[in-house]
């Protein structure tokens, strides 16, 4: 390819490449060209980040804003399917929207994800044959997965950050890129307008780092200790300690440092793990099922967030304590 010029309409589809002795054809012309000889499509993927919860009536929206969009183009066949895979590992496949749309929401069985697909074939302008298009959308419920991982015996508590990962992903297999990206702007238009739960800037934050917490709370007890009792020591010395107390003092301090860091160590596991179990609710509401597991994750992250300060309450009791007993015993002055 030589070079381009764009048609009067401006559109990018009437780009006109050079392909030699001065012939000129649309970008439309060779990238279904390339698609002919090659059998390749492109894609255009997106994982979703947003802590969405998607109801039927929202996914009820997307099928319409498809369908509008079908409307600007000729149309030669399309079909849509929605799979449900559910927690019990079940999975429910409907041939058509209008079938899903009867679906039973009083389900008790909440659903882990949905796919929905849609196939279709487009006849463009200057082109003699239908070209083929696929979209694709996943939708991940973080609320019906916390329920499944919390059911699964031996799971480590670190499986827990992956669920902060993608809650959905969109992709898109074409020939044509305007007419993908007409698609993929209307999708993600859609996502925006989802309903969101914000998770607490604090809490990832806390989330980022919660792997050092432990080793946080160990050395701030060993450093907290060590400084207090060695202040104490030094009005000890003065006061002409003998060496033998000194050395009992001395070995005392050490165990009783050794001891209560250990402590504050396990006590930063735990803290640990309920910063690592804080999770902001993403969710499908398609059935009761799903209200029910939605109610339900709310709770548990109610309950980390009030164990993670009670562990943090307790980490500095514990080192108040600490000092108690030294002064108690008489290892500071």
């Amino acid at each position: 390819m030589s070079g381009e010029s764009y048609g009067d309409s401006g559109d990018p589809r009437d780009t006109l490449v050079n392909v030699g002795n001065r012939h000129q054809v649309s970008m439309q012309v060779v990238q279904d060209i390339y698609s002919e000889i090659t059998g390749k499509k492109e894609k255009l993927t997106k994982l979703l980040t947003k802590n969405h919860h998607a109801t039927f009536e929202d996914i009820n929206q997307l099928n319409t804003k498809i369908e509008q969009i079908y409307e600007q183009y000729n149309i030669v066949s399309s079909e849509c399917s929605v799979t449900l895979y559910r927690v019990d590992d079940q999975k429910e496949q409907f041939s058509s929207f209008k079938r899903f749309s009867m679906h039973d929401c009083s389900s008790s069985n909440p659903v882990e994800n949905i796919e929905i697909t849609y196939n279709f074939l487009i006849l463009l302008p200057q082109i003699q044959t239908p070209q083929s298009y696929k979209i694709s959308l996943n939708l991940y419920s973080r609320a019906a997965i916390r329920q499944k991982a919390n059911t699964q015996d031996g799971l480590p508590r670190k499986f827990f950050r992956f669920l902060t990962g993608p809650t959905g992903v969109v992709d898109i297999e074409y020939v044509d890129y305007t007419v993908a990206r007409n698609f993929f702007t209307a999708i993600n238009e859609w996502v925006d307008s989802l309903e969101a739960e914000d998770g607490s800037r604090v809490i990832r934050f806390a989330q980022s780092y919660s792997e050092h917490i432990p080793f946080m709370f160990r050395a701030l007890t060993t450093l907290f200790l060590i400084t207090f009792v060695a202040i104490g020591y030094s009005g000890l010395v003065g006061d002409g300690m003998a060496l033998d107390e000194l050395f009992i003092a001395g070995l005392v301090t050490f165990g009783g440092v050794y001891f209560m860091a250990e402590v504050s160590f396990k006590i930063g596991q735990l803290a640990e793990q309920h910063v690592d179990q804080y999770q902001p609710n993403s969710a499908l509401r398609l059935t009761r099922g799903d209200e029910k597991i939605v109610t339900e994750s709310a709770r548990r992250n109610k309950a980390s967030i009030r164990n993670g300060v009670i562990s943090i309450a307790t980490f500095f009791v514990l080192n108040l304590f600490a000092a108690w007993i030294a002064k108690l015993l008489g290892l500071v002055g």
